[in-house]
């Protein structure tokens, strides 16, 4: 019994070490960030602007407004919108405004669905912008993208994603996380010339590149599986913290408790994508790649935390001398975490939110048992409303 203890306890220290090194690194690593400079170059790309929209009639008018007023030249843009399941009300109100609509309907929506719709009818573009229907872009949103992508020739790009909404300790919540996500999984990884995760919303990509690899997406987790193909062709992926839009964040637990089932189910899918092409990439010497898959291990951070206090715990019960290590690396994490947290977001209802975390350890603990068709049946976060 003490033996297997013993070796349990071995596997779960190798796992939580190599979780808060990875953390701590590239959370650490995030403060040497610093964007590419660009200059103003005579170049004017061509962008298809693409919003998947499935039943969001209450948030996709002040999206669609937000990009017709752009400050880039209207005729170097096209918004295409994919209405899946809106109102005729709303596909009539769409339609009079400076954009392509297409309706669609499928037995079982997705957003893979909706853009692999998409790009059999575009045409003539130098990259696509694929955005959520709840996003809310600056004016000048598509200008700065072509002034990076023009400095850069990159294939992808991942803009900045913050919160519109943190009026509730819910979406506040939601939106220390998500910045977190940015320092660490972004802004950390290009510091140190490793590429940027990506997310939902908010990523550029070259044209071609869309256009060849897009009919591969299967699962209803697209972002990951366009990541994943990006990395196994050895295309670095940018990340620009100064080109910002604005993502709302949900503010309920019933839609909280949803959407991050469909993250985990979507985890678990990239994962055992990822490792069936362990092999070739340590052979083909893609970094990248392999980063990737070490992040994928790492589990949400709700769940990394109350899995290592409790471990800790029993340790302390078991051998206090020994447990000094473990509430070392625990400290660690929090301090790691903690530190990828922007100035203005770091405030009282960060202590608010932090009582809540047995709560959110609960939640995501038993999403955990529900995941079984989480990547294959869409899961719709309500906006608006």
């Amino acid at each position: 019994m003490t033996e297997f203890l013993n070796i349990t306890f071995a596997i779960l220290f190798i796992y939580f070490a190599i979780c808060i090194l990875y953390i701590s690194v590239f959370s650490f690593a995030s403060f040497f960030f610093h964007p590419i400079k660009i200059t103003k170059k005579n170049i004017y790309n061509k962008f298809a602007i693409l919003l998947p929209s499935y039943r969001e009639d209450d948030v996709i008018d002040d999206s669609v407004d937000s990009l017709i007023s752009q400050s880039y030249s209207n005729i170097n843009y096209d918004i295409h919108v994919i209405s899946d399941s809106m109102s005729t009300e709303t596909n009539e109100r769409l339609i009079r405004k400076r954009i392509n609509l297409y309706e669609v309907k499928f037995e079982n929506s997705s957003k893979a669905k909706s853009l692999k719709y998409a790009s059999k009818l575009l045409h003539k573009y130098d990259y696509v912008i694929i955005l959520d229907a709840d996003n809310i872009v600056p004016y000048n949103y598509i200008e700065d993208i072509n002034s990076f992508v023009s400095e850069t020739g990159c294939i992808a790009l991942q803009t900045h994603r913050q919160s519109k909404n943190i009026d509730n300790n819910i979406s506040y919540m939601d939106s220390v996380i998500e910045e977190m996500n940015n320092s660490i999984y972004r802004k950390g990884h290009n510091a140190i010339n490793i590429s940027s995760s990506i997310i939902g919303s908010g990523v550029v990509l070259d044209y071609k590149w869309f256009i060849e690899n897009v009919q591969n997406l299967e699962s209803t987790g697209e972002d990951k599986e366009i990541e994943e193909q990006l990395l196994k062709q050895n295309h670095f992926i940018y990340y620009n913290e100064d080109i910002i839009f604005k993502d709302e964040k949900v503010s309920n637990k019933k839609s909280i408790k949803y959407q991050r089932r469909r993250w985990i189910g979507t985890q678990f899918h990239l994962l055992k994508l990822l490792l069936f092409n362990l092999l070739v990439v340590i052979k083909k010497g893609n970094i990248n790649y392999i980063i990737k898959i070490i992040e994928t291990i790492i589990l949400p951070k709700s769940l990394l935390i109350g899995f290592l206090f409790i471990t800790t715990l029993i340790i302390t019960i078991i051998s206090p001398i020994f447990s000094i290590v473990w509430w070392g690396m625990l400290i660690l994490l929090l301090t790691s975490l903690y530190a990828a947290i922007p100035k203005y977001l770091r405030d009282k209802r960060l202590i608010i939110a932090l009582s809540n975390l047995p709560h959110y350890f609960m939640m995501m603990f038993v999403n955990l048992f529900k995941i079984k068709s989480a990547n294959k049946s869409f899961i719709h976060t309500q906006h608006g409303g």
